[in-house]
């Protein structure tokens, strides 16, 4: 336990259900069978005593409300056998929304994260609109708050299977493109020569 509050951030899944088993490169799945990618985060990185909040987007209609619900019980779950007090806190995205929706879902997911929270974020599931303004939240926080701590952003992509194989989704690491970003906001008219031969010494082509 630490007394560093976790905040876990993910998006309602949109479509009827998503059957597909979760594999990984990046992660050491452990045999578990969740249903969301946000748990396999939440399983790996709670410990007993910990003050948990998952924060998630949620679109006002049937699919994503029912699997808000699905979430919140696994979610709770996972919280439960390791000894945790977990918060849930819903961002509601509604039908017909636009720029001022948009700036509006930054705000709510940049004012939800407090200084010295360290957090873990799953951008797979949501409208693209929707997601970057996620991305904006956290980036944001990150860098205006004091000691906050982007430790792990996840994606799964959906592999639908070839040849009749049993489709899987792979879930990615993809924290690097959060500091990559960071490198990128603060970049000056310029450096760009400079920064390429840095992005270059931890990218590969």
């Amino acid at each position: 336990m630490t007394d560093t509050r976790k905040v876990f951030i993910s998006s309602a899944m949109l479509g009827k259900d998503n059957l597909a088993k979760y594999r990984s490169d990046n992660f050491d799945l452990q045999g578990k069978e969740f249903r969301f990618p946000i748990s396999y985060m939440l399983e790996q990185n709670v410990e007993q005593g910990d003050r948990v909040l998952l924060i998630t987007n949620v679109k006002q209609t049937e699919y994503p409300q029912r699997h808000y619900e699905e979430l919140q019980a696994e979610a709770g779950a996972i919280a439960k056998a390791h000894g945790a007090e977990i918060e849930f806190v819903e961002v509601k995205e509604y039908l017909g929304y636009d720029g001022v929706a948009l700036s509006s879902v930054f705000k709510q997911v940049a004012d939800l994260i407090q200084d010295g929270d360290r957090l873990y974020a799953d951008l797979t599931f949501g409208t693209k609109a929707f997601t970057f303004a996620v991305f904006i939240g956290l980036a944001y926080a990150a860098k205006a708050g004091r000691d906050v701590d982007m430790d792990t952003l996840v994606y799964a992509e959906m592999y639908r299977g070839d040849d009749g194989k049993p489709a899987y989704s792979k879930l990615m690491d993809i924290t690097s493109l959060f500091y990559i970003n960071s490198i990128v906001g603060d970049a000056v008219p310029g450096q760009k020569e400079d920064l390429n031969t840095l992005l270059s010494m931890f990218i590969r082509d």
